[in-house]
């Protein structure tokens, strides 16, 4: 009886990996998946209310219109896109095309995932890498990271970074072979990482009710 479980698990465990492999997604170019996303950006919020996160309140206005920018990861692939609405506001999205969104042909999750845009103002690494400085006074910003910053026609860049203490997603552009981080608009080298790094508010969980 013991033997029979056993093989009958093997079997089963066999079926859903080969099952998740043959539902696999197709294959999208960079462009196909721009095209894809401003569509859907579209169809999801120009015309209507889009709710924000604002220091401990959630507030909505309504989108008039929507600009999306492809965003590269640290090896310039494109992975994300970058929502910059009209009259304000932003969000980021990441492209689950080449991962493995089923199981035991489930679709766990959508082609692309959504992370609302939040408030927000710059902080600091401190001048010993020991925590962080704060400003509770400065400027608060509701607008993506990047036309605060007034990047016009650059490379965009949405950079995981993984230190010992945290982690977190940062909006950069290139300056030479390192990186401008937008959040702090000081100088990012993902080859020499600082105990400490200011991050966006930025977040990817990969189910459904967070689809784009």
């Amino acid at each position: 009886m013991k033997l029979k479980k056993t093989v009958s698990l093997i079997l089963m465990l066999t079926c859903i990996i080969m099952s998740s492999a043959w539902c696999s997604d197709t294959r999208k170019t960079d462009k196909e998946q721009l095209a894809e996303v401003t569509q859907l950006a579209t169809k999801r919020f120009v015309g209507s209310d889009y709710t924000y996160y604002d220091e401990g309140e959630y507030k909505q206005v309504k989108c008039t219109g929507v600009t999306v920018y492809p965003l590269y990861n640290e090896n310039d692939v494109m992975k994300y896109f970058l929502l910059d609405f009209e009259p304000y506001g932003y969000a980021y999205v990441r492209s689950n095309i080449g991962m493995n969104n089923y199981v035991a042909c489930v679709k766990v999750r959508g082609d692309y995932t959504l992370s609302e845009g939040w408030t927000w103002r710059r902080y600091y690494r401190n001048i010993n890498d020991t925590g962080f400085d704060y400003n509770e006074d400065g400027e608060k910003y509701i607008d993506s990271h990047f036309k605060v910053a007034g990047i016009k026609d650059e490379k965009r860049y949405l950079l995981y970074y993984d230190g010992e203490i945290s982690t977190g997603y940062i909006p950069a552009v290139k300056r030479g072979d390192k990186f401008l981080n937008l959040v702090s608009m000081t100088e990012y080298d993902p080859n020499n990482l600082y105990l400490h790094e200011p991050t966006g508010n930025v977040g990817f969980i990969g189910k459904h009710p967070y689809d784009l």
